[in-house]
């Protein structure tokens, strides 16, 4: 699932992350909306370290060096592991559930927009998710007012 377009303006990938986009979701780079830039981070040594404790594949690796290069950086991923590593490295970090959640809050989609693309997640994303955790944020959602 990318909202990401509905979110951004720009979104800054690394090496990694775009040939693994590339792969599975290249549709996903299509997205006029979005000025994508494509980065080379430099390499952290305290990414390297988290990189081998938490078995972060490449894309979350280099993902990780380009927030740190980025202070205001926002790390997107579903990856509990990598939002870990964020965690410790103090970078800020959203799944997808998250940004549909920040979209509301910033009034950038409705809360009816919202349920729309969360009641999607199962039937056209590869984003694995645990069906009584995504009810729970449905109904959470539900239950939020709706921001005008």
């Amino acid at each position: 699932m990318s909202a990401c377009w509905l979110i951004f303006q720009r979104c800054e990938c690394c090496e990694a992350v775009w040939a693994e986009v590339m792969h599975h979701r290249p549709q996903a780079l299509q997205c006029t909306e979005v000025r994508w830039l494509k980065c080379a981070p430099t390499a952290s040594r305290q990414v390297a370290a988290l990189a081998q404790i938490y078995t972060l594949h490449a894309g979350e690796h280099e993902a990780l060096n380009l927030c740190m290069a980025l202070p205001d950086a926002l790390l997107l991923t579903d990856d509990t592991a990598a939002r870990l590593a964020a965690k410790t490295l103090g970078i800020r970090a959203h799944g997808s559930l998250g940004l549909l959640i920040r979209a509301i809050r910033r009034r950038q989609l409705r809360k009816s927009q919202v349920l729309a693309l969360l009641q999607q997640i199962p039937l056209q994303s590869s984003l694995h998710i645990r069906p009584g955790l995504l009810a729970e944020i449905i109904r959470q959602v539900n239950e939020s007012p709706d921001v005008q």
